[in-house]
């Protein structure tokens, strides 16, 4: 595929607008003080997305089955670093919490499991399409962890909603689903 087709390029334009937002808000917020960690870890959520972007890019993009293979793990990879640091924002959001760096120890486990995970790919006329191989115990166990983090995630948002002490900080706090 020499030129990107505009079905590929909607992955580069996200990962520009998601690279700009993030330099947008923690350069916005060094104007008055340092960023808190909360900031630090959405800053750190939005570089991991555009690493994501960047890596479904290429992997659909790429020239031959290898390198579509290694974009594929390293996308994987991307995926659940930007999980972890999307939830240890939502947390460091009201307090500051001791035990934050566990959040990123099942990310280490996710990250350790891709390589035992097999796929199929073939190419289609939108660039290389992949579906597990055989299901397995290191799928399975990186789904669990997916899915764990969408759950905490989901509660540590709602949480914090709850928690909120007046009206417009709850709803500033609604906010962050939407990212």
């Amino acid at each position: 595929m020499n030129l990107p087709s505009l079905w590929l390029l909607q992955y580069l334009i996200a990962a520009g607008i998601s690279l700009a937002v993030s330099f947008y808000v923690i350069y916005q917020e060094e104007k008055s003080h340092p960023p808190s960690a909360a900031l630090r870890y959405l800053f750190t959520f939005g570089l991991s997305i555009f690493v994501w972007e960047n890596l479904a890019y290429l992997q659909r993009s790429a020239s031959n089955l290898n390198d579509a293979f290694t974009y594929l793990r390293l996308l994987s990879i991307s995926g659940v670093l930007s999980q972890s640091t999307y939830l240890a924002a939502v947390l460091s959001i009201r307090k500051k919490i001791r035990v934050l760096p566990l959040v990123f120890l099942p990310a280490w486990i996710n990250v350790c499991t891709v390589p035992f995970v097999s796929y199929d790919f073939h190419l289609t006329q939108y660039g290389w399409s992949y579906r597990v191989a055989q299901p397995s115990a290191p799928l399975i166990i990186a789904i669990l962890i997916y899915l764990g983090y969408l759950v905490a995630t989901v509660i540590s948002l709602i949480k914090l909603v709850w928690e909120a002490r007046s009206k417009p900080v709850s709803y500033t706090h609604l906010t962050l689903p939407t990212n």
